[in-house]
């Protein structure tokens, strides 16, 4: 059978968080009344002979919507089949976003009284050639209010961005590495990477003896400065090791202020265009130096504690279309005022669906997904054999 990935289902209120009158959780949640959630969890499942998942590095490096759309690779996790896993007992699930391009499509049914009500959301993570769902789309002059709101880490690589006294800490350090270079080319010691920085950027200079005084002029000659000529050539992994502690660089990163202060220049690149393709990326690059192990730990700690994060407020008269792909840990960001709310890495990574609102007069009984394709082909069909259906016993408390 074909490699899968395996998708949980789960549905979520306010109400089973935090109950009315509940003063252990001093954060209320009283905007959130009237909605409901489905979360979808996607799942590499390995060690196991009732479920076969690829590698987290294949699935990084190979896998997007159009892999998907394959007869087989979209599983639906249920009761059976994790009876069946438990059985074995020794299977691992590792969680992951959805790849590039993925589409989704979600078609639920709320029973109340009196009546029932259908509705569906549609949504694209992006690609090239794809137009992403406009709600998880961040504008490029956005980026750096969103990086200083959610402490991003941003690389300093620009020398004029260097505070004064990272650029004094930079110039000393370049000057121990002239040094220690210097020595090991006399010695013959030097290691290929070495060598090739000392042949680069030292042996031809000739300053008037070898003190840190008469180095200075040099390494701050030039645009930019050979000391951050230096540092560029290092930031580059190609450019040395992970033993070589010789030429390990200092590392410096942007403070909220400074990403304020430089905006899209404190970026050595801007991010893509969504928070997915960035989240994707950064397990890509992991999944490709770090091997799966370390992966499979960095995915089990972002799905498994969470993130905050701030994302823009939904633009004027759009509300009821921009809320339905986010789950609205709170309607603004301290500020009222403030044109930014708190959602979740769940919801930006395209893996919230948000129902509602539901008006405190009905009650709903049961929440049925009806159908839920993935690629345009159908994951979970309605009908009395589907089990993805939610029954409220009671009515869902309001908070």
């Amino acid at each position: 059978m074909p490699t899968s990935l395996y998708i949980q289902l789960d549905f979520f209120h306010i109400g089973a968080y935090r109950a009315a009158g509940d003063a252990f959780h001093a954060e209320a949640y009283a905007h959130d009344n009237d909605y409901y959630y489905l979360v979808l969890q996607p799942f590499l499942i390995a060690n196991s002979e009732k479920a076969s998942s690829p590698g987290i590095s294949e699935y990084f490096k190979t896998w997007s919507g159009a892999t998907l759309a394959e007869p087989g690779r979209v599983v639906a996790i249920d009761e059976t089949l994790v009876n069946a896993l438990n059985t074995e007992g020794k299977f691992a699930a590792t969680p992951v976003p959805f790849p590039p391009s993925t589409s989704l499509s979600l078609k639920l049914s709320m029973t109340s009284a009196p009546a029932t009500a259908d509705l569906t959301i549609e949504r694209t993570l992006e690609a090239a050639g794809v137009n992403p769902t406009p709600a998880l789309v961040l504008a490029a002059a956005n980026w750096p209010e969103f990086a200083a709101r959610n402490y991003l880490n941003i690389p300093i690589r620009v020398w004029d961005q260097f505070s004064d006294s990272q650029r004094s800490q930079i110039l000393d350090w370049v000057y121990g590495l002239m040094v220690v270079l210097r020595r090991g080319a006399d010695a013959g010691s030097l290691s290929a990477n070495e060598t090739s920085v000392w042949n680069r950027f030292f042996k031809s200079l000739s300053p008037a003896d070898g003190s840190q005084k008469a180095w200075m002029p040099l390494l701050t000659a030039g645009t930019p400065p050979l000391a951050m000529q230096v540092l560029s050539y290092l930031y580059d992994p190609a450019h040395t090791g992970p033993k070589e502690k010789n030429l390990n660089p200092p590392q410096y990163m942007h403070t909220q202020e400074s990403i304020r202060q430089y905006k899209e220049a404190a970026f050595p690149s801007l991010p893509p265009a969504t928070y997915h393709a960035l989240l994707w990326s950064r397990f890509a690059d992991l999944a490709a130096t770090g091997g799966e192990e370390k992966t499979a730990g960095a995915l089990g700690r972002f799905y498994g504690f969470g993130e905050r994060l701030r994302w823009p407020k939904a633009p004027v008269g759009q509300d009821a279309e921009y809320y339905k792909h986010f789950m609205v840990v709170q309607p603004t960001d301290g500020n009222p005022a403030e044109p930014w709310f708190i959602t979740n890495a769940h919801s930006l990574a395209g893996q919230v669906f948000r129902v509602g609102p539901v008006a405190d007069s009905v009650q709903v009984t049961a929440l049925n997904v009806t159908e839920f394709k993935v690629q345009g082909n159908s994951i979970i069909a309605g009908g009395a054999a589907n089990p993805y259906q939610k029954h409220f016993l009671a009515p869902v408390p309001k908070v």
